[in-house]
């Protein structure tokens, strides 16, 4: 088989904000929303529509906030935001209505991280006045730690685990330390020490058992949590402003003042380096009113994935929201395409390593025009052989699990438009788990690709 090569496609613009975008929170159950929160002192509620013009509209906005709004959460139904702001406040807010449920006050100084436990029961804060506090979602502070025995300097990032076996909340500080705390006595477990500059960012993976941080020194230490041990590090190359898992894929994704890259966590390599031109988008950035964003330099502040891994959404100091859909690339392949009226793909041809000719997949419906359907490997039966129409497309391999599974069968729902334009909007469903392992051991089927030429 071949070797993967990554295929991450620059597919659109979200404009609305006009200071740094902040933080991004996409709901766990991947409706088409997300929540933005910016330095103009607002939070946007996005509806995506895809379109070419712009992948999303704001479809409403919520203000209150004195100053700028740093961090943003979704609680686990959709149905509240959460955020917090250099007003030193932190609001829950009812998407529904875009009024303010709930304040929470008791931070002397700004708020600069919140987020929800995975049971949405409790919240976290940090604060640049050096304590982080334990609150109910009645806006009650349950527990504060204070910074004689919390960080020593400003505390820039607060995550749970979503671990629920080991309740853990970590933090990140400008004391250039990382600390993780037994949720359910608020007592430290463990100083994780290495960075030589300012943490910005720290971030637990979906399994609970890593954690990643990262910030001035430009170098991100990956952390075993149950052992409070460091793994390994990655450079980035400059300041890291946010860090994000993939929610399906082995990837950690990193927002630097050079763009965006991402590692394969199992390989430690550079799977993309995203960059923009900048200079152009920046000039078409505006607000809802038509005017110009503040910030002349612009680098990439926030990230968030939509909860299928399918897209990455980027927010910049532009105030603009970019977004990439991602798929790996195996390789450029010819599909044979029935024409005797099923519309049956008959073959595939592998246009730099012919052993997958004789490789065989199947559509059951007519491509003569854009269609629905579903595409069966080859565990499936055969249909009858008829003349083949010969269509170009991208075939796809789904990207790292940590656990190096592969299927004996896969299905996935593709459309396919004829004359080679694109193959998109594949969705994985496994079929069998005691099959051969897939091509680099990872588990999956097709992921989304952007049309290609």
């Amino acid at each position: 088989m071949a070797t993967g090569q990554e295929q991450l496609v620059l597919r659109g613009t979200m404009r609305g904000h006009t200071d740094w975008v902040t933080a991004i929170a996409a709901p766990i159950d991947n409706s088409d929303t997300i929540v933005t929160s910016s330095r103009d002192k607002s939070l946007i509620l996005w509806t995506l529509t895809k379109d070419d013009s712009s992948f999303g509209v704001a479809t409403r906005r919520f203000t209150g906030h004195a100053h700028f709004v740093q961090d943003v959460v979704l609680s686990s139904d959709g149905q509240f935001a959460l955020s917090a702001s250099w007003d030193a406040e932190l609001r829950l807010w009812d998407l529904q209505t875009g009024e303010t449920a709930r304040r929470f006050v008791g931070h002397a100084k700004d708020v600069l991280s919140v987020a929800f436990s995975a049971d949405n029961r409790q919240i976290v804060s940090a604060s640049r006045d050096r304590t982080i506090k334990l609150w109910n979602t009645l806006g009650e502070c349950k527990y504060t730690i204070q910074e004689g025995e919390s960080h020593s300097d400003w505390v820039s990032c607060v995550r749970f685990s979503p671990d629920n076996s080991q309740p853990t909340v970590v933090s990140g500080s400008w004391d250039k330390s990382v600390k993780v705390w037994n949720l359910t006595n608020c007592k430290l477990r463990a100083t994780l020490t290495g960075h030589t500059g300012y943490v910005n960012t720290v971030v637990v993976s979906p399994d609970g058992s890593l954690c990643a941080s990262g910030g001035k020194d430009g170098v991100i230490l990956l952390w075993d949590l149950s052992e409070g041990k460091m793994l390994y590090s990655l450079e980035a190359g400059s300041i890291v402003n946010a860090l994000t898992f993939s929610p399906n894929r082995y990837w950690l994704c990193a927002a630097t003042e050079s763009g965006i890259k991402i590692w394969d966590l199992e390989s430690k390599s550079v799977v993309a380096d995203l960059k923009v031109d900048l200079k152009h988008e920046s000039e078409l950035a505006r607000d809802d009113a038509g005017q110009p964003c503040k910030n002349k330099v612009i680098y990439c502040t926030s990230l968030g994935w939509k909860a299928d891994g399918s897209t990455l959404f980027s927010g910049y100091t532009d105030g603009v929201i970019r977004i990439f859909n991602n798929g790996f690339l195996l390789d450029r392949m010819r599909v044979q395409i029935s024409s005797e009226g099923s519309g049956s793909v008959q073959e595939i041809e592998n246009e730099r390593h012919n052993e997958a000719a004789n490789e065989h997949w199947y559509w059951p419906e007519h491509p003569e025009e854009e269609r629905e359907g579903q595409v069966e490997s080859p565990q499936s039966q055969r249909p009858e052989e008829a003349p083949p129409v010969q269509v170009p497309c991208h075939i796809l391999n789904r990207v790292p699990s940590a656990l190096g599974r592969g299927y004996g069968g896969e299905e996935a729902d593709v459309r396919v438009v004829p004359y080679g334009l694109h193959v998109a909007e594949e969705r994985h469903e496994e079929a069998e788990q005691d099959g051969e392992e897939l091509d680099r051991g990872h588990d999956g089927g097709l992921v989304p690709v952007d049309q290609f030429g």
